[in-house]
């Protein structure tokens, strides 16, 4: 009986953070700035969640095992898979650099697919000043980091449309959306060229 109510409530709580992290997308990524030439902060965002391409695994154990099974598992059939980590790294710079080594890793053969671009949000970020989440309520007290799996392709597909339309033609603060751009094309280089 208690597993059963540990089952649900683990149920309960995964279907929180979905709806969350569906309302964060919708309030957050999805409305046009100003900082963003007028388009949305993530312009792609929108028609993942209305055509299902989003998919959703949670962890809860101190390993990437997880998430090198994500990466394995990556095929692209869905636009998006958020890792929500309940048990995460606690240092967000280290979280944030082992992502980073994780990618070059995905690019330099470590794993069969190289298609694959990871990006990380973690509970203490400094506020990303062009995300406009401020005034978003979480309203679940459990605090989680969350890893983007993503196909890298498509990702720099999306971003040569957005140059043209100005997307990134400014950027505020510590979040240096160039520096990203910069990193995403090299790796997306060294996938099509070998």
């Amino acid at each position: 009986e208690m597993l059963m109510s540990a089952v649900l409530s683990k149920i309960d709580l995964e279907k929180e953070i979905m709806d969350e992290i569906r309302s964060w997308s919708e309030e957050c990524l999805e409305q046009n700035s100003v900082e963003y030439n007028n388009l949305p902060v993530c312009p792609f965002a929108k028609k993942a969640w209305r055509e299902k391409k989003v998919g959703f695994s949670f962890n809860y154990n101190d390993s990437y095992k997880l998430l090198y099974d994500e990466i394995e598992s990556f095929d692209g059939s869905l636009d998006l898979v958020i890792l929500v980590d309940l048990s995460y790294e606690e240092d967000a710079d280290f979280f944030h650099n082992n992502l980073e080594i994780l990618n070059e890793r995905i690019s330099t053969e470590s794993f069969k697919n190289k298609d694959i671009f990871l990006m990380g949000f973690h509970p203490d970020d400094e506020t990303n000043e062009l995300i406009d989440d401020e005034d978003f309520e979480a309203n679940i007290e459990e605090a989680y980091s969350m890893v983007f799996i993503q196909s890298l392709t498509k990702l720099y597909d999306a971003s040569q449309k957005l140059t043209r339309m100005g997307y990134y033609d400014r950027y505020t603060g510590n979040y240096n959306v160039n520096e990203i751009f910069k990193k995403r094309t090299e790796l997306y280089g060294r996938l099509k060229n070998g």
